[in-house]
């Protein structure tokens, strides 16, 4: 790669640990000897491409990686973009992709980091809360703020980007205004008093910050920030800790209790570093509890070990260096094996299909987390997947769920064309931790068993965020045990027989309750009524729904086919998610990945036997819309999470249209 490189699975950092030789681990490193002055020429003008037409097209295309590859050219488009799609796969069997949300390094990163940040500013000086979004108060005085600490001037960057940056925060009322998690960032420790930081206090706020009302400010939210408001209780609750318990834990002996619950405190931080090989959860908690060793000793081993992950969660491409949610390796990998088995071109593919299998079977989690994992609040995790590799150890049950899918799949194929099968006791593992998830109406939550009250979500302080204080069920993560299950009971009849049958009987309830009357399924991780009707269309069919059986089913199609558009595609957007109601796309415009949702979903309820032509006509927009060398283009967003903030998973224009090609060719064309 010209000057960086993609290293995988690879860590010779002292401080790094793991458990399954970094299999799954992806970071970027930089080489100032790599390249060849062409190459260099070539990664410098795809940079150019990407600036001159960002504020078209906002979201890269990971062309940086994608030139990594040799491209094959094959005669069907199916047979072309599995081939693509196989060129960029890992040696340790998954796909490295960019999945990203928008939030002391070495001057090479710098400059990347710079890169970015200026290469989404919006036409009107500010940023997002996302790239796609309109400007904010939370995005434009953090990425103003972090130009400047990355030695950025007050007047400097192309045409003024400072200045105009710096303008847009003060018309729309300065730093004042933005939300309790930008606040918390801007206050979350208070260290030596610079140069830097006084001028920054002049820089960023309408009124002198000597006589800035910082009571009242608490609970200022600007209103280009604010989707959840504080309701009165919250507000009465923050101003009694403020004006009466903080006082009043300041002074001895009440000050040993807050002494005691930082110690507490402490431990939760350690435990989850040590249980997750200090990667963590996602990015905002990785750098609070990076920020936290740090407080508590610089020199500690226990901060070396946070900066030899801060490489993982960084991706390099042609917009600049920018920070990954986490990545989703092992996610991406289970979809990617469903897609190409639908094909039906396994036999072609037996080295492709070999390596990611390898990945899946080195992805599963192992053990528990370490001690006394319930007094820590953590949950059974022996046998899971999470949503990025083995090393991170956080289960999540959709991604176990898909996992688990693919290793059944692989299990039904001869060993000689995908290698060994995973273990029936590991596959049992799975079982249970998919179980041991589903609440009481049959749902599934993410991360954990739902231990909260919907009361409590009241208290939730990020005004731009929702969902964000307890765990809760989602359609999607139903869907995808519903599948999984499903699978495993034809397969192996035996185990938990009766508790599965149970699962799978509460699962169905549930999606079908949880349905709209329009008949779609809001899903909360993507983009957004495509993608939950695409996961509960398919959890139903895979326990013998149809169009035929199923009302829920007549719906969902009548639903999908009333959005499609002109083109013979659907196109939906972001706002879709926090409007909670279907915004097609800006003019009308057609997204392939949506479109290969609804394409599934259409098909594995069986409009294939009423009227084929509307999938006919969008299947021809996938063909029509592919590219010569077999990759397909990077469109908008298609990733969501807590509502308004979007994430990019840069594979989905891969896996999606494969996945629809390959069921319509086994739908349609073969059978």
């Amino acid at each position: 790669m010209q000057m960086w490189k993609l290293k995988i699975a690879e860590g010779k950092e002292p401080w790094l640990t793991t458990i399954n030789n970094h299999v799954g681990r992806q970071h970027w490193e930089f080489d100032p000897e790599a390249g060849t002055p062409q190459e260099r020429a070539h990664i410098e003008q795809l940079r150019q491409d990407f600036k001159n037409n960002r504020f078209r097209v906002k979201q890269s295309a990971d062309l940086l990686m994608r030139t990594q590859v040799t491209e094959a050219a094959v005669a069907t488009t199916l047979r072309r973009a599995i081939t693509f799609y196989a060129s960029i796969q890992a040696h340790d069997g998954h796909w490295p992709a960019e999945c990203t949300i928008n939030a002391t390094f070495s001057p090479a990163h710098q400059k990347e980091i710079k890169r970015y940040i200026y290469n989404h500013q919006n036409a009107d000086g500010g940023w997002g809360l996302h790239i796609e979004s309109d400007s904010t108060v939370y995005g434009s005085v953090l990425s103003y703020v972090i130009l400047r600490l990355l030695g950025e001037g007050p007047e400097d960057g192309e045409d003024r980007a400072m200045a105009r940056g710096r303008k847009w925060i003060l018309d729309h009322g300065g730093a004042v205004g933005i939300p309790s998690l930008g606040k918390y960032w801007l206050t979350r420790f208070v260290g030596t008093i610079t140069g830097l930081v006084r001028s920054l206090r002049q820089e960023l706020y309408v009124e002198p910050y000597e006589e800035i009302d910082w009571n009242k400010a608490r609970n200022t939210c600007a209103k280009e920030d604010l989707y959840f408001p504080h309701p009165l209780v919250q507000d009465l609750l923050w101003g009694f800790l403020h004006n009466v318990a903080e006082p009043i834990l300041t002074r001895w002996p009440f000050s040993t209790l807050r002494e005691k619950a930082l110690k507490v405190a402490m431990q939760h931080v350690h435990y989850e570093d040590n249980s997750s090989r200090y990667i963590g959860l996602g990015c905002i908690e990785k750098v609070l509890r990076l920020i936290a060793t740090w407080v508590e000793d610089p020199n500690s081993e226990a901060y070396k070990r946070h900066l030899a992950r801060i490489p993982d969660y960084f991706w390099l491409a042609e917009d600049g260096m920018k920070l990954q949610s986490f990545s989703g390796q092992t996610w991406d990998a289970a979809f990617a094996v469903q897609a190409i088995l639908s094909s039906n071109l396994a036999e072609e593919y037996g080295a492709v299909l070999r390596k990611a299998h390898d990945f899946i079977k080195a992805s599963q989690v192992q053990d528990n987390p370490p001690g006394n994992f319930s007094k820590m609040y953590r949950h059974m995790s022996k046998g899971a997947w999470t949503f990025s590799m083995q090393d991170q150890g956080w289960p999540v049950s959709d991604c176990t769920a898909e996992a688990l899918k693919a290793a059944l799949l692989f299990s039904q194929m001869q060993p000689e064309l995908v290698g060994e099968k995973i273990g029936t006791e590991s596959l049992c593992d799975a079982v249970n931790v998919i179980l041991s998830l589903q609440s009481e109406n049959g749902g599934f939550p993410a991360w954990e068993p739902q231990r909260g009250y919907s009361w409590m979500e009241k208290f939730n302080p990020a005004e731009n965020f929702e969902g964000v204080v307890i765990e809760r069920e989602y359609v999607e993560c139903t869907a995808s045990a519903l599948q999984a299950l499903a699978l495993f009971r034809k397969l192996h009849p035996w185990h938990r027989r009766m508790e599965i049958e149970s699962c799978i009987s509460k699962a169905i309830k549930y999606i079908e309750t949880t349905q709209n009357p329009d008949g779609s399924w809001y899903g909360c991780w993507g983009i957004c009524f495509t993608y939950g009707t695409w996961l509960a269309v398919k959890g139903l069919a895979a326990c013998g729904k149809s169009i035929h059986n199923s009302p829920a089913l007549r719906k969902a199609c009548e639903f999908l086919l009333s959005k499609q558009l002109p083109d013979g595609g659907w196109g939906e957007s972001y706002l879709s998610c926090t409007e909670k109601v279907y915004i097609n796309l800006k003019d009308g415009r057609s997204n392939l990945v949506q479109t290969s949702w609804a394409l599934l979903s259409l098909m594995k309820a069986g409009q294939v036997e009423i009227d084929p032509a509307p999938i006919h006509r969008g299947l021809r927009l996938l063909i029509n819309t592919q590219m010569d060398d077999g990759d397909f283009p990077q469109q908008e967003i298609t990733g969501i999470i807590m509502t308004t903030c979007t994430a990019i998973a840069s594979s989905y224009r891969n896996i999606f249209p494969i996945w629809a090609l390959g069921e319509y060719r086994r739908s349609l064309i073969v059978s």
